[in-house]
């Protein structure tokens, strides 16, 4: 495909979300405010509980008002929620933050993709654009990673603070979209809502879609927030800790360049054999009180996750049709939301207990959910 600036505007918006430096010390900036991980976990129970109403109705709204307007409105408010994070100090303001946070479901950037290039005839490079993005957001975790443990070693609330900038900034980019003139199908929004639960009801491989995909990215999601006390009480140093999530997302930006060599379903499949293995490594790393195995484990999952993801969504956008893939999509969205928020809230009493006990139940399920027969 031709250099295009719409596509170069959408990679500037994916790294200015992206461009994070609290990411890789968030979990020990909120175990610094007084909680424990069942809060961590609690809290981000609110976060996708608030995540699953957005993602709906974001849906509807960017069939409604176009994925370009939803993609500016998103940037704006999860702009106010990093202020309000940055400035926060106790869970409540945090809680607060989390619903504002998860307003970032109104955008739809895959959405806008699909439909920019089917407007300018160009579909065949979606999945690797898909791809492309996965590298450029990437990029900007890896960039923002490497600077964040020595940021943070000023205080962790610092790197909070500086962390909001480039999301802040992210809605000039946005303002850039030109908005896609794909072809509507006159209906209105609570039309597509009723096509689209119709056909999810006729169609068995969407209602097996939303329901295993949302679980095997929901556990893995849980898993995540626990890399950060593995290596901390693994003995690694927090000015290290930024650099370890470096080597991870370098690792997913090379499973994103070979993603495209793989049919979709089997880099979904992939993605949960491997993530098997980096949850058990992450446990020994709980377990032995070593940080090495969290290492191996991070790179095994960022791997993988960069092969996993733009299959997932490649095999969605392929199998609906352009007026209703803001609410299929959304459709996605909240699946993956409520199995999260139960996720949470199920292993936040566990984890308040021992976290070792919480990424070994974690693993178990995983190991279920790969044995189960497939019908994608």
């Amino acid at each position: 495909m031709k250099s295009d600036n719409q596509i170069k505007f959408l990679y500037t918006w994916d790294f200015l979300q992206n461009f994070y430096i609290a990411q890789a010390i968030f979990t020990l900036f909120l175990l610094s405010n007084g909680l424990n991980m069942g809060d961590v976990l609690f809290l981000q129970a609110i976060f996708f509980l608030s995540l699953a109403v957005w993602s709906l109705a974001g849906g509807i709204i960017a069939d409604i008002i176009g994925r370009r307007t939803s993609l500016i409105i998103s940037s704006f408010l999860l702009g106010l929620a990093v202020l309000f994070y940055a400035f926060g100090k106790n869970i409540y303001q945090f809680a607060i933050a989390e619903v504002f946070w998860s307003f970032q479901a109104m955008g739809k950037p895959e959405a806008w993709l699909y439909d920019y290039l089917k407007t300018v005839k160009e579909s065949k490079f979606f999945h690797k654009i898909m791809g492309n993005r996965n590298i450029v957001i990437s990029i900007a975790r890896l960039l923002s990673s490497a600077v964040s443990g020595f940021v943070a070693s000023v205080s962790y609330r610092f790197a909070v603070q500086v962390g909001a900038i480039p999301l802040i900034a992210s809605i000039v980019p946005a303002f850039l979209l030109k908005e896609p003139k794909f072809k509507r199908s006159g209906k209105t929004a609570i039309n597509h809502f009723i096509y689209s639960v119709r056909l999810a009801k006729k169609e068995k491989w969407f209602a097996f879609f939303v329901v295993y995909t949302s679980l095997l990215f929901s556990l893995t999601m849980v898993a995540w927030w626990f890399f950060q006390p593995a290596l901390k009480g693994g003995g690694l140093p927090v000015e290290w800790i930024g650099i370890v999530f470096m080597v991870g997302y370098l690792m997913t930006i090379m499973g994103s360049k070979v993603s495209s060599f793989f049919r979709p379903v089997t880099g979904i499949y992939l993605y949960n054999i491997s993530s098997v293995i980096a949850v058990g490594f992450l446990y020994f790393s709980f377990v032995l009180s070593n940080w090495v195995f969290a290492l191996l484990s991070l790179i095994i999952f960022n791997f993988f996750y960069g092969i996993g993801r733009p299959c997932l969504f490649t095999y969605l956008h392929r199998r609906i049709r352009s007026a209703t893939r803001g609410m299929f999509s959304s459709f996605f969205d909240v699946g993956f939301s409520l199995s999260s928020a139960l996720l949470l809230i199920l292993f936040s009493p566990i984890a308040s207990v021992s976290s070792e006990i919480a990424v070994f139940v974690l693993c178990a399920i995983l190991v279920f959910l790969a044995l189960i027969p497939k019908k994608l």
